[in-house]
């Protein structure tokens, strides 16, 4: 069984320790501290909005006592147990305050698992137990006063301070001048902590306000103004975390209070985002295949300066494979947090990421990677080739100030020397999933089971390779496994850390001490070198290409390995075409064929891909990230284990081209291909519209899928022949349909002149107009059929300025608005059908105008998913009725020009 992703680090003693993200039961989890009730609701929202765990929990291996993410806990058995409904409901109003609740009926009551991070507690060193400090802000002695009428309290000296809390006291009382300890009799640590908070709520009464700080910051915060006076604490060891702990909801005074606790680790994984989905009833063993095949998706960037309130050495953020482009040397992270919300700051965002990429061009640097984050307003920026990130900061920031004048921009990384903010911290693109090596992860299957053949004398292909090896000095025989493995691995990543190496090959070898004894023996045998990392000799380098050529040969070999014909297995497929695949929870549906395509030229029968499909149906039951290519990975895997070393293409022409199917045109024979349909779609596109490579592109997938899909089966089911013949007439009508279906405005002015042309124009701006018009009078009354005919308007609208461009529309509305942004801001762009006084004015109104309506559309969709479709308008209704004049001003304009 999958043991988990190993998150591995060596000390500064020297020591290996390893944390796995992993799932536990969430009923066997224990929690050792109550929790703040504000922070808690927070967490419940923000778990039934995103529909994802951002974070996982801390916790022991053993005792599964949670260490950090109490909160989050928390929040999971609540939703879990259909507790969260009761807690957002308002009995003075009879109403909810968080919407969705109205109609709730406990939708994640499936819950059964929770994302961990499991750490050796007792048995390691590089997990310390420290302290929540109290930060005050009233007088001290305004607290003093109050207190020594209900507890002893006793001044003592700074050096007095330790042993006191580990005897006598609860908590010590400071100013950094006086300190004052206040003693009552425990038998212990819980009782002490639990007569701290009577303290801290005495101290609330008196409208005092409670700051939770790091223990090792909070004299220097206090120092600087932040609050009046500290509450000490007493010291808590890790025994006592384990004996008052309690699995479930405990009971108050049960466990600790909130915030008595704090556990710093060597490292921290944040924003692994894990979909609730996966942490639902099912199979334990298959939920971790589920979680391993999510994590392998995932690229790992480790930022190693203060990252928000973290402060653990290492913090581990998963990202999403496309969300990078490759980062180039010294990368840094640089981030910030807005006071405003989302939709906005977003289209000012935009122009800063602009102001940003074109101030680092020149400088050498890059952009690698921005978003603006929707829950926060946070923005994030990676940037790469950093040399002087002193200077770098600076440039970044004035560009900030210049973009942003009326806003006060948050820091999340602390302070300089000098106490000016940091705003930038390094980062390191670290350990690739094994995802973004599709093809070394072929490799890596095919050298270890080429081994297995070779070391067990057994199989059909032994003969083969027993031939092969012989040629290579028996090399395979030579070394084991795990030899290969390691030095293959150095091969691929270069110089590397035990650690590095461990978690790349983590799934083959999940015991991180054989991989570093393994290690060892290779430095011993002269294959590695240890220079602060691991890397190749010329021995080893020697080594790992041979055994890659003795696979490249054995594969060549058994390619003539056949059981099936490979016809047949083509005609079953077509027979079956009509087959689709549904993962649940994915709109998108998935043809047989994006799945065959993966299986061309293995020599299968029909048989053995029915099995394949039924298994890749079962795999991804209930599962919302899969994707066309990782269904196809699957079904590869599959095959290279159950049928040894076959070549799979991954190109539709082969599916297509392949066949015995053959079409006829201008009296030629050809087959049918993209590039050829991109061709001919010229015929069936005014001249007067240009048209970008992305939309034919699209296009002439339309057509092409229309015709293997679609004509192919249809054909066969009436004329019942193998060999197809398609007349010129029949595939011109395809091509046609399909591209006046995507694009009617388009058929209408085949055929016509400038007059005609501009009394289409006119009857859709009079159509525009009239719909922006019920559009406006719709949301005064607040009705959100409004969006409709909003909608209506926008349609004809940018189609008719698209044209007025001299462009075929985009398809959507969506595409059209990015389409009309770029293309006014091109150089010596021109609006030739709709004569207006001042282009450039003109073009600037649509920039912004359309801008306006691509964030304000953003914002809906997203609104409306978080509410789930209750009335919403509220605050947002204003920016609406600005945006919908802006509209109906802009067509208004178009109206009286084209009527000149």
């Amino acid at each position: 069984m999958y043991k988990g992703y190993p998150i591995c680090l060596k000390d500064d003693d020297g020591s290996i320790v390893v944390f796995r993200l992993q799932l536990e039961p969430i009923e066997s989890i224990r929690l050792h501290e109550e929790v703040l009730p504000l922070a808690f609701r927070k967490i419940c929202r923000a778990l039934c909005e995103e529909g994802v765990l951002q974070d996982p929990i801390f916790i022991d291996d053993h005792s599964k006592v949670i260490l950090d993410g109490m909160h989050r806990a928390a929040a999971l058995l609540t939703l879990q147990q259909g507790l969260c409904k009761e807690m957002f409901h308002n009995k003075k109003t009879g109403d909810y305050e968080y919407p969705r609740c109205t109609d709730c009926t406990a939708p994640l009551h499936d819950l059964e698992y929770v994302l961990c991070c499991a750490v050796d507690y007792q048995g390691t060193q590089a997990v310390e137990l420290l302290k929540w400090y109290r930060g005050i802000d009233i007088p001290l002695s305004t607290v003093l006063e109050d207190l020594k009428t209900r507890y002893s309290l006793k001044k003592i000296s700074k050096k007095e301070v330790d042993q006191i809390l580990k005897v006598e006291a609860f908590t010590v009382l400071t100013d950094g001048d006086s300190y004052h300890a206040l003693m009552k009799a425990h038998e212990n640590t819980l009782e002490r902590y639990l007569s701290l908070r009577e303290v801290e709520e005495r101290i609330t009464e008196s409208g005092g306000h409670i700051t939770y700080c790091a223990d090792e910051e909070a004299f220097e915060r206090m120092r600087k103004g932040e609050f009046s006076f500290l509450l000490l604490t007493p010291d808590i060891t890790k025994e006592d975390v384990q004996t008052f702990s309690r699995k479930g909801f405990p009971q108050k005074g049960e466990v600790f209070p909130p915030k008595s606790t704090r556990h710093r680790l060597p490292a921290r994984p944040l924003k692994v985002n894990i979909p609730l989905r996966l942490l639902e009833k099912g199979d334990y063993h298959l939920r971790q295949e589920q979680l391993k095949v999510f994590l392998r998706r995932k690229r790992k960037l480790v930022v190693t300066g203060r990252l928000e309130q973290y402060l653990e050495k290492y913090k581990i953020l998963f990202g999403e494979p496309g969300e990078l482009k490759d980062l180039g040397e010294h990368p840094y992270l640089w981030a910030c947090e807005f006071p405003r919300e989302f939709y906005e700051i977003k289209f000012d965002v935009d122009a800063f990421t602009e102001d940003i990429r074109e101030a680092l061009l020149p400088r050498g640097m890059e952009l690698s990677y921005s978003a603006l984050i929707r829950e926060t307003n946070r923005l994030i920026l990676i940037i790469s080739n950093v040399t002087d990130y002193k200077r770098t900061e600076e440039l970044m920031y004035t560009l900030a100030e210049s973009r942003f004048p009326l806003y006060e921009l948050k820091n999340l990384f602390g302070t300089h020397e000098d106490d000016s903010p940091v705003w930038m911290i390094p980062m390191e693109d670290y350990t690739p999933s094994r995802a973004y090596f599709e093809q070394s992860e072929r490799i890596i299957r095919k050298l270890l089971k080429v081994h297995k053949i070779l070391k067990s004398r057994e199989g059909d292909l032994f003969a083969i390779v027993q031939d092969v090896a012989q040629n290579y000095d028996e090399i395979l025989g030579t070394y084991s496994s795990e030899d290969l493995l390691l030095l293959f691995a150095l091969h691929l990543l270069g110089p590397s850390s035990g650690c590095k190496l461990f978690e790349y090959l983590h799934e083959d070898l999940p015991d991180h001490e054989s991989v570093f004894s393994c290690l060892t023996d290779l430095v011993e045998k002269g294959l590695i070198l240890e220079e602060g990392e691991y890397r190749l000799t010329d021995k080893g380098t020697e080594i790992i290409e041979q055994a890659l050529g003795m696979v490249a040969e054995v594969t060549q070999k058994s390619r003539s390995y056949s059981k099936n014909r490979f016809s047949q297995f083509l005609r079953e497929i077509d027979s079956n075409v009509t087959h689709v695949i549904k993962p649940d929870g994915q709109e998108v549906d998935f043809h047989i064929g994006s799945i065959m395509e993966s299986l061309l030229f293995t020599d299968m029968g029909w048989r053995k891909v029915s099995d394949v499909l039924d298994r890749v149906a079962d795999e991804f039951e209930k599962v919302d990230f899969v994707s066309t290519d990782e269904l196809t990975n699957l079904v590869q895997d599959y095959l290279d284990e159950t049928y040894p070393l076959s070549n799979i293409p991954f190109r539709y022409d082969y599916f297509i081209n392949s066949r015995d199917y053959i079409f006829l045109r201008d009296e030629k024979v050809i087959s049918l291909s993209r590039n050829f349909i991109e061709e001919d779609l010229v015929r069936l596109i005014p001249s007067f519209l240009r048209i970008t490579n992305r939309q034919k592109s699209q296009l002439s997938n339309m057509i092409y899928e229309g015709i293997r899909l679609l004509t192919i089966p249809l054909i066969k089911e009436r004329c019942e022949n193998e060999r197809i013949v398609i007349p010129k007439e029949l595939f011109s009508q395809v091509e046609a349909f399909t591209v006046y279906q995507a694009l009617p405005l388009v058929q209408e002015f085949m055929g016509s002149d400038k007059k005609d042309m501009r009394k289409i124009l006119q009857e859709l701006v009079c159509h525009a107009m009239a719909h922006i018009q019920l559009a406006r009078e719709l949301l005064e009354r607040s009705d959100r059929e409004f969006l409709t005919y909003y909608m209506m308007a926008m349609d004809e609208l940018t189609q008719s300025i698209s044209v007025g461009l001299g462009w075929v529309p985009h398809f959507d509305l969506a595409g059209r608005l990015g389409q009309l942004v770029s293309l006014v801001k091109e150089p010596g762009a021109q609006i030739h059908s709709i004569p207006v006084d001042d282009p450039e004015k003109f073009f600037r109104h649509l920039d912004s105008t359309f801008r306006r309506a691509t964030a304000l559309l953003d914002q809906w969709r997203s609104l409306f998913r978080k509410y789930h479709g209750i009335h919403f308008l509220g605050q947002y209704k204003r920016a609406w009725q600005h945006h919908i004049d802006d509209i109906g001003s802009l067509i208004q304009t178009l109206h009286d020009t084209l009527l000149q």
